[in-house]
């Protein structure tokens, strides 16, 4: 009995690494093994590897310092590394069984002890037909792929939030300034109004009324100060910033570029992320459909092992085979569904091109409409409120005009201001949003 526990273990482990040896030279994975470490072994990559700008940024450096530092885009390699371990499962084949049994003994009269025993130590192994394994790593060899270009779609979409939050920061600098300029303006007329006041040619109450003004200007000016405060913040937090430690940002604001053809930009709406990865998501669910057709094909288990028979002292080899009859089993569900997850991609790719188009449409309505508006405010609206506005506060200096006309001139002077800027902003946020739609790509009329 002894002797016969000695050879089967031995025989035993003998099969364990015959089997092991030949299934790392089968499996033949292109990474080391070396590489394989669990996640908690993985060194998380540093997106603190920046200083913090604190000078003038561009749009340029904005978009390197969020591309470095960004926290959601720190995520994505982990989506990739994380398919990248499916692969690695998906291409393993199925781990042999090893299996004991013992029988007569125990009983009664002839079979009471172990005199009669018979041993039996054997190992099984599944055999995976269909191609199934192949048909795995396929499968998670498309994740992998899915993975990278979904990083993409979202790295995309990160850097055109920094964009229009970068004209957000733009135009709140602007209307620093601007809102500046009408402290300055209303300073001024104070003065004006108070030596007028001293000489007797104004009542004190046109002071009053013009000191109340100025204080307006100033509570106006906090308010942008604190809306460009806001904004700093905003945009540094892109980049993974805590607050601003940059001084300001620098562009042209007012250097609109001339907005394509509608049918130039549809047919650039091919290049869009969603709708160039919808081809590799329907070979992905195609290869899903082909997995559970495979998977309805039996896997058979071959056996074999050694038999000791304890009455005669004798062994023998025993090999065996088992084949699942697929009666009821078929893996009919896990097909259908396949089968109606690419049905689903099919009618999904429809309705997101159909989605992209209605949002283009949108964005370039808003493209036209910002257009016409800092057109019309910057040759029609701004020069003829500026002049009014420098005529009526002379000629108030010169007794010709009353404070309310002043006071209305300077008023319908900021309003058209900041009505262009913020119509420069829609316009340049509505740029944004358009080549994020095209994937990025620039176009410019020739």
């Amino acid at each position: 009995m002894r002797s016969f526990f000695l050879i089967s273990f031995v025989s035993f482990l003998s099969i364990m690494v015959v089997g092991c040896k030949s299934g790392r030279q089968e499996i033949a994975p292109p990474w080391s093994d070396d590489l394989i470490v669990s996640q908690a072994d993985m060194p998380v990559p540093d997106t603190r590897d920046f200083e913090e700008p604190i000078g003038t940024i561009v749009l340029g450096e904005a978009m390197r310092l969020v591309i470095l530092g960004n926290p959601d885009l720190a995520v994505l390699p982990w989506d990739v590394r994380v398919a990248e371990a499916d692969l690695i499962q998906a291409g393993l084949r199925p781990n042999p069984e090893l299996g004991f049994e013992l029988e007569e003994f125990g009983g009664s009269g002839d079979y009471s002890g172990f005199g009669s025993t018979q041993a039996t130590l054997q190992i099984s192994q599944l055999i995976e037909s269909g191609g199934k394994r192949i048909k795995r790593e396929q499968l998670a060899t498309m994740d992998i792929e899915l993975a990278q270009a979904q990083g993409v779609i979202k790295q995309q979409d990160i850097l055109a939030e920094t964009a229009k939050r970068f004209v957000v920061v733009l135009a709140a600098q602007e209307k620093v300034k601007l809102t500046g300029d009408l402290v300055n303006i209303s300073q001024e007329v104070v003065d004006a109004v108070s030596r007028r006041v001293t000489a007797g040619e104004d009542s004190p109450v046109k002071q009053t009324r013009w000191e109340v003004e100025l204080a307006t200007a100033r509570l106006a000016l906090d308010t942008a100060r604190g809306d460009l405060a806001k904004a700093r913040g905003q945009l540094a937090a892109m980049w993974g910033g805590y607050s601003a430690q940059f001084e300001k940002v620098q562009g042209e604001l007012e250097s609109v570029p001339v907005i394509p053809e509608l049918d130039v930009l549809t047919q650039a709406l091919e290049n869009n992320p969603e709708i160039a990865i919808m081809d590799s998501i329907l070979q992905r669910f195609q290869r899903a459909v082909e997995l559970e057709k495979a998977g309805a094909i039996p896997d058979p288990t071959v056996s074999a092992g050694i038999q000791r028979f304890e009455e005669s002292d004798d062994t023998a080899f025993i090999i065996g085979l088992s084949l699942p009859l697929p009666l009821y089993d078929r893996n009919q569900g896990n097909l259908l569904k396949a089968q109606r997850q690419l049905s689903r991609a099919e009618v999904q790719n429809y309705a997101i091109k159909a989605r992209l188009t209605a949002q283009l449409t949108d964005v370039y309505q808003e493209l036209l409409i910002a257009r016409k508006m800092t057109q019309t405010l910057k040759n029609d609206i701004l020069p003829g409120v500026q002049d009014t506005f420098n005529a009526i506060r002379k000629g108030y200096q010169q007794g010709k005009f009353d404070y309310l006309e002043v006071l209305d001139a300077q008023r319908g002077l900021f309003e058209s201001r900041g009505r262009y800027l913020d119509a420069l902003s829609r316009h340049h946020k509505a740029w944004s949003d358009m080549e994020r739609l095209i994937g990025g790509y620039a176009i410019s009329e020739k």
